[in-house]
């Protein structure tokens, strides 16, 4: 029984850990795609993406191996580079599953994404921006707004100090005499 719940633990954790981890960087990716890339080079760019994954699933394993194991590349570059023997003690690990799935994961969310992005009209994202804009400067000038020394609002364009001609009245703002 509780090998059953430590396997559903590890493989929830598993799931959301790699749907997280793929969200995270594909839709980056698929914005970069979308909204960044030349269109002419889009296409290129999908194939960059797509490629690796025309291989079998057994060939990127074993490849992964060469790259991540105790005496692949990267210990061996960071053997060379500080001197040291270096155990990374990555494979075979719940790492390295979420690190095998997740590149499997960004491939799919970032076509999924990249795939509604496009038929996104810019002009909505124009509109939106500019909308944005608007309402960051309406809060710039509301905050911007100063208090009247003898308490009713003051805007930018009135002076600073109350003139003779300036009668204060309360709530209701000023009176010009």
């Amino acid at each position: 029984e509780a090998r059953l719940v430590d396997a559903l633990i590890r493989t929830l954790i598993l799931a959301v850990s790699v749907v997280v981890l793929s969200t995270l960087v594909a839709y980056p990716v698929a914005y970069f795609l979308a909204f960044v890339v030349h269109p002419a080079w889009r296409s290129v760019c999908l194939f960059l993406l797509i490629a690796p994954f025309w291989t079998s699933f057994t060939i990127r394993a074993f490849s992964w191996q060469l790259v991540l194991s105790d005496s692949g590349v990267i210990a061996w570059l960071i053997g060379k580079g500080t001197g040291l023997s270096v155990s990374l003690g990555f494979l075979y690990t719940l790492a390295a599953s979420i690190f095998g799935l997740s590149l499997f994961g960004v491939m799919l969310i970032t076509l999924m994404t990249y795939s509604v992005m496009v038929t996104i009209d810019r002009r909505l994202i124009e509109y939106e921006l500019d909308a944005a804009a608007r309402r960051v400067e309406q809060r710039v000038q509301l905050s911007a707004v100063e208090r009247h020394p003898l308490g009713g609002p003051l805007h930018l364009d009135e002076p600073a100090v109350p003139c003779a001609h300036h009668v204060h009245v309360g709530l209701g703002g000023d009176v010009l005499l």
